[in-house]
């Protein structure tokens, strides 16, 4: 029978995974996750990450365990390539906002100016 900590860690694995599937396939559409999925990725990497600083798991005998830790951390890695692509998407984003505001901005200086000189 699976530990504890084995089924703590499939459980993490399954949501993570789903996160990053979930993060790739709108990454197009709509890059980012919401605070909620936010708050829940943080309070499941914080609880996972409290079982395994455990001075007990340095050398696990479980070998169910260590392939949950090796899928752990492949999940956890494609989460960061996940999470860099959303980051460069949603700065892409920002600058072109910027341009469109800066682009709104001197056309409003020029409205207002030709306006002044046709009083």
């Amino acid at each position: 029978m699976p530990s504890k900590l084995t089924l703590a860690l499939a459980e993490a694995n399954r949501e993570i995974a789903g996160m990053v599937t979930r993060l790739s396939e709108n990454r197009a559409r709509n890059p980012g996750l919401r605070p909620g999925e936010m708050r829940a990725l943080h309070r499941e990497l914080a609880r996972v990450g409290k079982q395994l600083s455990s001075p007990s798991l340095r050398r696990p005998q479980d070998a169910g365990l260590e392939a949950a830790i090796r899928e752990y951390v492949g999940n956890l890695e494609a989460l960061r390539g996940a999470l860099g692509k959303i980051q460069e998407a949603l700065t892409h984003r920002r600058e072109r906002v910027k341009k469109e505001f800066a682009h709104m901005h001197s056309a409003r200086a020029w409205m207002q100016t030709y306006r002044n000189i046709s009083r």
